[in-house]
């Protein structure tokens, strides 16, 4: 079971464009100064990626028009990230419901879902969260939905294709096949 280890995380947001929609920051307000110069360079034609820096992973997942977002120490796992941002898209889902609006995107004020998701990030980041969010939540759900290929669930890149052939998931395998014998 995932277990989001709140100690790691940073600074958690939701944006669109550059409007900050929510965010849960840990530790001090010049990470939200570096947060918004992050979200203003955004990689277009990307769904997630992310890059470390001085023991910091900055990871993003891009689901137009939201980018949800992550600084976090690089001690955790990157799919542990993309987990964690991927259950926060879900729930900010459950609140918004899919946005087909233009309108209604571009109406966005700066916190506009502070209050809702305060509570949100303080569940996903709780110790017991990844036993409480049912089957369908579990990182085998995560594994599952990224194939590491051009093709995913909805048709969009969600993993990086290696290219040395063989991706991340395939070398760690290989590595703990090589630990048991």
């Amino acid at each position: 079971m995932a277990e989001f280890k709140p100690q790691f995380h940073l600074l958690r947001q939701i944006e669109n464009k550059t409007t900050i929609l929510a965010e849960s920051n840990t530790h001090d307000a010049d990470l939200a100064t570096l947060a918004l110069k992050c979200l203003e360079k955004v990689l277009p034609l990307h769904t997630s990626f992310s890059h470390t820096i001085r023991n910091i992973t900055y990871t993003f997942l891009i689901e137009e028009p939201f980018v949800y977002f992550s600084i976090s120490d690089e001690a955790l796992e990157n799919l542990e990230v993309l987990f964690f941002l991927k259950s926060v898209t879900k729930a900010f889902d459950q609140i918004v419901g899919h946005v087909t609006d233009l309108g209604f995107v571009e109406n966005l004020s700066s916190h506009c879902f502070q209050g809702e998701f305060n509570m949100i990030f303080h569940q996903l980041l709780a110790p017991h969260a990844a036993g409480l969010e049912g089957p369908n939540m579990r990182r085998e759900v995560l594994y599952r939905e990224r194939s590491g290929s051009l093709d995913s669930l909805r048709g969009k890149r969600i993993g990086s294709v290696p290219l040395l052939g063989g991706g991340y998931l395939a070398i760690r395998l290989k590595m703990k096949k090589k630990e048991k014998e």
